[in-house]
């Protein structure tokens, strides 16, 4: 497991220039899914995203039902992304599925979130939700 690192979070504009680029989606003015397209790709089009993406992360609402969440898990890695990401704020929880690997990673807030597609990318649990 890494070790946590103490470090202020990045910027978008940070994050971007180290990363790649971010895509975020709204469903009445909250935040309903968060995507990641590595940098390696190149500019982003304005409109419909033509690449896969390297990772969505998906934030369980108090009414979504897990079967529904699951399906979802699903179509992403269907459709060629390499790692999805489900927080549960309830839980606080963070699970990792990856289009490689058919075990599931359930993270608790005491664990350091790694994720492949970013390197040199990590974060305490527990500081994503707060």
């Amino acid at each position: 497991m890494a070790e946590p690192v103490d470090e202020p979070l990045l910027t978008a504009d940070e994050f971007i220039s180290r990363y790649g680029h971010l895509h975020l989606e709204l469903e009445k003015g909250r935040l309903k899914e968060v995507g990641f397209t590595g940098a390696q790709h190149g500019p982003v089009p304005v409109g419909a995203l033509r690449v896969a993406r390297e990772l969505v992360v998906e934030v369980k609402s108090p009414t979504d039902q897990w079967g529904d969440i699951f399906i979802k898990v699903g179509e992403y890695l269907n459709l060629g992304v390499d790692t999805v990401l489900v927080l549960d704020p309830v839980r606080c929880t963070a699970s990792l599925y990856r289009s490689v690997d058919p075990i599931q990673q359930i993270l608790s807030l005491d664990d350091v979130l790694t994720i492949g597609v970013l390197p040199g990318f990590s974060v305490p649990v527990r500081r994503l939700f707060e």
